[in-house]
């Protein structure tokens, strides 16, 4: 792997996002997780994670398929985090194999038979979880059969955070009315995950993970009524250990939240896309002074703890 400064690589992630943070360092990544970057904002270093050998899907000689398919593996992250047993920081994510048929507009030669279409059930082109060490710089599959996150479900934000080596994310199923929405906790030290079922937010228009305290807590957010709902959660796959915090608002001024601060400072878009911030023990309301992009309604406040060691030091 090569380390190199920020300022060279700034054209390619400038339309990429931040999703995860994990003891100082950043995870970066563009588009859906096709591309994906290790970075040091303290140090301005990072680090181009290599593109895992599974990407590079061809299905088995033996399908044979009859007519001109072409596959893509569609990589979402799901968690990234330090082992402290090993000493190694992991990603983890979720590798669906897409494909398409590029000459089915010809009827002629490009429709998929049905011999075609029933080779695509098979279990090769199943999707799979895989896990990225740093320490060895190398991908393995996962044997794991854990439920997945969507990156934007109806404005719930799934995308997950790190306690002590442990990732968590959102699973909602918004066909069933999330009717089992759960947190899956996936542990990076033994690679056991667990299943918390969590509170119903019917009526809900946002949702969002945080950590407030060295605790896993939920942030929902009601806009008929301007409200936040915020749950704790005691005890890892036991859903009656969630306990509401806080009910604030109701804020009429509010449009949609952007994210939570180190202090559980709840920070937001405005109606007139002034970004503003809650201050949870006064209640209050406080403009920074910047105006968010009213076309582009995602947003992220990410907070890290400095660290001075090279990543080419990390590395090993």
């Amino acid at each position: 792997m090569t380390t190199r400064h920020l300022s060279s690589y700034i054209s390619m992630v400038a339309s990429g996002c931040i999703l995860f943070l994990a003891r100082g360092l950043r995870i970066w990544s563009e588009g859906t997780g096709n591309k994906v970057v290790l970075w040091n904002p303290t140090t301005k270093e990072f680090n181009a994670i290599p593109p895992s050998p599974f990407e590079s899907f061809s299905p088995p000689a033996e399908l044979n398929f009859k007519a001109a398919i072409e596959f893509r593996a569609n990589p979402i992250l799901h968690g990234f985090g330090y082992d402290c047993v090993r000493d190694d920081y992991k990603l983890i994510r979720h590798t669906c194999i897409d494909y398409c048929f590029p000459d089915s507009s010809d009827l002629l030669i490009g429709m998929p038979s049905d011999r075609d279409l029933s080779l695509l059930q098979d279990k090769s082109l199943n999707p799979f979880w895989e896990i990225y060490s740093l320490r060895s710089n190398s991908w393995n599959k996962l044997d794991a059969d854990m439920p997945r996150c969507r990156q934007y479900c109806n404005g719930f934000v799934t995308n997950g955070v790190n306690t002590d080596g442990v990732c968590h994310w959102l699973h909602l199923d918004s066909e069933n009315n999330y009717v089992g929405a759960c947190l899956i906790s996936f542990n990076l030290r033994n690679m056991v995950f667990t299943n918390t079922l969590i509170p119903s937010f019917i009526g809900a228009n946002w949702a969002k993970l945080m950590v407030l305290n060295g605790s896993i807590a939920l942030i929902t957010y009601h806009e008929k009524i301007t409200t936040f709902n915020i749950s704790v959660l005691g005890e890892l796959g036991v859903k009656e250990s969630w306990i509401k915090l806080f009910i604030v608002g109701p804020l009429p001024c509010v449009h949609i939240p952007i994210g939570v601060g180190k202090k559980g400072e709840i920070f937001l878009r405005k109606k007139d896309d002034e970004l503003a911030w809650i201050d949870l023990n006064t209640n209050t309301i406080e403009e920074l002074g910047f105006k968010g992009n009213r076309y582009n309604w995602r947003g992220q406040i990410v907070t890290y703890t400095k660290s001075l060691l090279p990543i080419e030091r990390i590395s090993y």
